[in-house]
């Protein structure tokens, strides 16, 4: 399979115009399917005024008979498309692709689905970084070569599968209309196919099963990722409201030891009034010994 990328010259604001309604299907276009739509990446839908603005943004006044804009196209080889999955990733990638090499310069990215092969519409201002509008510095035999290399290379990583260009061939340097017209009469064998169609649509529903179920288990960890915020919420309360207690506790405790330093400290026999001992009631009188030893004796 291969990568293919072109590329078309826009060089005043009628054609631009022209490309921008093509392109957001502002007007008819042959061999397009009506109940489809495609899908608006990047842009504001008028690129005639976007290109005007940044041009006065940077203070460029276009010279005669200078290119404006570059429209790029993007596909891959019809039989790559086999499901919604494999778009999908055509399109992350192609997206990727463009915004790296081009920047701030691309003014519209657009997913065309209403067609036999999906394939991606770009308007790219030729700005260099010296701030020149130069299509000639940004579009050459070199950079060509190098886009072309670096688009299959992408493609490559992102889908897993290993693309081919044709470097030099006359397809490389054919007129995106061109292009454009022959895309539009092929149509892929794939799709002729009706077993492998059937396939095709099986898998594709399959995959919606699953992303209905992704969609729903997605919902029910959000839930509990408000419960646990909720629940942290409340632990983080409890918490603050132990310190504060603690606080007042200590506050308590301290406000008490301070008041047992400064009350006079007693001994318990000081507050206990002992009698007066003499020769008659002290323990070590013979007399008394024996009254108490008598007292103790068990009766009979």
């Amino acid at each position: 399979m291969k990568t293919i990328l072109r590329f078309e010259k826009i060089k005043t604001f009628e054609a631009l115009n022209l490309s921008n309604a093509h392109i957001n299907r502002y007007m008819e276009t042959p061999n397009a399917d009506t109940k489809i739509r495609n899908k608006k990446i990047f842009g504001s839908g008028n690129v005639v005024k976007d290109v005007k603005e940044r041009l006065n943004k940077n203070g460029i006044k276009p010279r005669k008979n200078a290119v404006l804009c570059m429209e790029a196209l993007l596909t891959l080889s019809p039989e790559y498309f086999t499901s919604k999955e494999a778009t999908k990733n055509f399109t992350i990638a192609a997206a990727k692709w463009l915004s790296d090499e081009y920047g701030e310069n691309v003014l519209s990215v657009d997913l065309h689905l209403d067609e036999s092969t999906p394939h991606i519409h770009a308007i790219i201002l030729p700005i260099t970084e010296d701030g020149r509008l130069s299509a000639r510095d940004l579009f050459n035999k070199l950079t060509l070569k190098k886009f072309q290399k670096s688009y299959c290379d992408l493609m490559s990583e992102k889908t897993g599968i290993d693309f081919d260009y044709k470097e030099g061939s006359k397809a490389k340097h054919q007129n995106v209309k061109e292009y454009y017209t022959k895309i539009n009469k092929e149509l892929p064998a794939l799709k002729e196919n009706d077993d492998l169609k059937a396939k095709v649509e099986n898998l594709e529903n399959e995959l919606d099963e699953k992303e209905d179920e992704n969609y729903q288990l997605n919902g029910k960890i959000k839930k509990l990722e408000k419960d646990i915020s909720i629940q942290n919420e409340e632990i983080s309360q409890l918490k603050s409201f132990i310190e504060k207690l603690t606080k007042k506790f200590n506050k308590l405790k301290n406000a008490y030891q301070k008041l047992l330093k400064n009350k006079t400290n007693k001994s318990i026999l000081d507050e206990i009034e002992l009698p007066e001992l003499t020769i008659y009631n002290h323990p070590d009188n013979p007399e008394i010994k024996k009254k108490l030893k008598n007292k103790n004796r068990p009766s009979m």
